[in-house]
């Protein structure tokens, strides 16, 4: 019987766990993108109150990320039996189903290595490795035109967003322009009121009700300049993340196609292998371990196991108790 490329027909792709301690997604784009959804969750109502040319297309990233959900929405699905309706939730329930699905491999292949499983045992085995490999292969499809919904237009939004954030630097600027424009005339009328000791003291009170007047307009507009500056620095985070949006959704969109062509592979290799072999092989734990290379395959699903629980326990995503405790929806 062949195998593809020399891989071992039990062993998931390398591409979903290549490190054997993360999953292939979990890079610096994953990272950036979890960080992006929970920043737009955290933003405050009016936003953008005092720089409305930002107001629509803050609004257009808020809808954007509601759209996609985020860890709330994660931490929200926690029991749930079926995939969640947002993509962020989604994907991070799909991980917990990759966890038991792995951990359910892991033990059918031991029982068909087993020195003391019967050939019926080992057949049982490999039709049930089969069956799910079956029922796994499209658990991500519901996923994929949501990614890809989201990838395109979160193009379109951030770019939006981007220009948006650059009118607002340019709003700021005028901002402390006119701090340093008002400070200037203040210190113009303290510079006139100590140069003209002789003016008659009417004028004197004049002068200096124009200066305390100067200065509650200069402490009003470094006020109003700072608080701009808080929140364009907030919102400019944002933007900074959403630089990564693309890279992160792309990662996730790999992760799904590496998934199903790695249970689409595993499956058919375990059906003809089921489909081939005769009592007397089935007989063989020697020739099951050899065929199916669990030497390696082992550690292979269990590393995988390992990844996803991980992955779980880690902030914004299901925790590793929710996830063991989640059924493999057929």
């Amino acid at each position: 019987m062949s195998r593809t490329m020399g891989s071992s027909m039990a062993v998931p792709l390398a591409a979903l766990a290549p490190d054997g301690a993360a999953l292939a997604f979990e890079g610096a784009a994953w990272r950036h993108l979890g960080a992006w959804l929970g920043k737009v969750e955290a933003l405050a109502p009016g936003q953008a109150a005092d720089a409305p040319e930002l107001a629509g297309a803050l609004n257009g990233i808020v809808r954007l990320a509601a759209g996609f959900g985020g860890p709330a929405q994660a931490r929200a699905a926690r029991t749930s039996a079926s995939m969640p309706p947002h993509a962020y939730a989604g994907f991070t329930w799909l991980v917990g189903q990759l966890l038991l699905l792995a951990q359910e491999t892991h033990a059918l292949l031991e029982a068909l290595g087993a020195q003391a499983s019967a050939p019926e045992r080992r057949r049982q085995a490999l039709d049930q490795l089969g069956e799910l490999a079956a029922r796994a292969r499209d658990l991500g499809s519901p996923l994929l035109p949501k990614l890809e919904e989201f990838r395109a237009a979160a193009v379109h939004e951030n770019a939006a967003f981007s220009a948006a954030l650059q009118a607002l630097g340019a709003t700021l600027q005028a901002c402390w322009e006119a701090v340093g424009a008002q400070r200037a005339r203040l210190e113009q009328l303290q510079a006139q009121l100590k140069a003209t000791s002789a003016l008659h003291p009417g004028k004197r009170r004049e002068l200096a009700a124009a200066i305390e007047q100067a200065e509650e307009d200069l402490d009003a507009l470094t006020r109003d300049a700072e608080a701009l500056r808080l929140r364009a620095a907030a919102l400019g985070e944002i933007g900074d993340e959403g630089v990564w949006l693309d890279a992160g959704v792309g990662a996730m969109l790999d992760f799904l196609h590496a998934l199903r062509a790695a249970w689409a592979n595993f499956g058919s290799a375990v059906t003809q292998l089921g489909a081939d072999a005769g009592p007397d092989r089935l007989d063989s734990p020697d020739w099951i371990a050899a065929q199916l290379m669990l030497e390696q395959a082992l550690p292979r699903w269990q590393a995988l196991a390992t990844a996803c629980l991980r992955f779980g326990t880690a902030p914004g995503a299901l925790p590793a108790s929710s996830m063991q405790a989640q059924k493999v929806q057929p």
